[in-house]
């Protein structure tokens, strides 16, 4: 499944009637079965609608490093993280 940017943030779980999707290198999972963890006020909540790459291979939370959303703005010791 390919998403822009703006179509990911219509899956970040405010709508219920949509499923909640996180990105990861560009590619889109669907999370919603946890969504008590990426819904709103889940623990995970800030990665929903986004691709997480960079926070998730940082292990942050910080809103600076999801606004980088392309997994290019990696650099390459954070890149061994994310790899599948």
């Amino acid at each position: 499944m390919e998403l822009t940017s703006q179509q990911l943030k219509q899956y970040d779980g405010t709508d219920p009637s949509k499923p909640i999707y996180v990105a990861l290198k560009g590619r889109v999972f669907d999370v919603t079965t946890g969504k008590s963890f990426y819904g709103p006020g889940g623990a995970y909540a800030m990665f929903a609608g986004k691709d997480a790459s960079r926070a998730l291979a940082k292990m942050s939370k910080n809103e600076e490093d999801l606004l980088l959303i392309f997994w290019l703005c990696l650099v390459p010791g954070d890149i061994a993280y994310v790899e599948v």
